[in-house]
């Protein structure tokens, strides 16, 4: 009986007439009956799966629902050859500021020789003449 009395706890039950396999929790280390033994899960994808963890039923963790991954919905099917009115072109082309002539030109700040960009020194000559006072901007 010194057998079964290493064993005996409050999460084990032996009985002599009856014996039933025994385990020991992969968390914690405790004996348990073999039945106590539960299967830890967790989230991978969109299912459960079993971590090879064997744990004591008062061990178990539930699994954590962010592990999921989120629910999208697909984007929606394009039209095939989709027809815009042409007020809405010509805004756009605007750069979306309605009431423009259409005879708006569009400048391509990339092109030195439409619109060459201001040098360095030049940039910040023109910031320091600027000066804020009481919330309005004073243009120097």
């Amino acid at each position: 009986m010194s057998f079964l009395s290493k064993y005996q706890g409050k999460r084990v039950t032996i009985d002599p007439k009856n014996p039933e396999a025994l385990g020991i929790c992969d968390y914690t280390d405790f004996v348990f009956n073999h039945k106590d033994l539960v299967k830890q899960m967790e989230w991978r994808g969109d299912s459960l799966v079993w971590t090879g963890w064997m744990v004591g039923r008062p061990y178990v963790d539930t699994p954590n629902e962010q592990n999921r991954p989120p629910l999208v919905k697909d984007d929606p099917r394009p039209i095939k050859d989709p027809r815009v009115p042409q007020d809405t072109v010509q805004d756009t082309l605007n750069f979306g500021a309605p009431g423009i002539a259409s005879s708006a030109v569009q400048v391509n700040y990339t092109d030195p020789e439409i619109n060459p960009l201001p040098s360095y020194n030049q940039v910040l000559q023109r910031l320091n003449q600027v000066r804020f006072n009481e919330g309005s901007l004073i243009n120097e």
